[in-house]
């Protein structure tokens, strides 16, 4: 049941995208990485949308978004998925002081 409810959710999700979309001039979407499936990801970049994903901690999850087409990954571990993603991106500074 879970399952079929996440599904929901995330169709939910990007036809409420495609609505914002038509009526404004969006560049990408910002989803949570449990929103941005293959067919969200597929769907929205073949609508030249880019799509940012957060807050992804897993490396393997975050080489998957990378593959399917996320242009930014939000994470609390930049560096442990910079290493899974084998470093050749970029940390944009959130300009937050530690």
């Amino acid at each position: 049941m879970g399952t079929f409810l996440r599904l929901c959710s995330a169709r939910l999700a990007l036809l409420i995208s495609h609505l914002q979309m038509r009526l404004t001039q969006v560049t990408g979407l910002n989803v949570s990485h449990r929103v941005a499936a293959d067919h969200f990801i597929r769907s929205a970049t073949a609508r030249n949308l880019s799509v940012w994903t957060w807050t992804v901690d897993d490396p393997a999850r975050a080489r998957q978004l990378a593959k399917l087409g996320a242009i930014s990954i939000t994470s609390n571990w930049p560096d442990r998925v910079l290493a899974a993603l084998g470093g050749g991106l970029q940390i944009a500074d959130s300009g937050a002081k530690s």
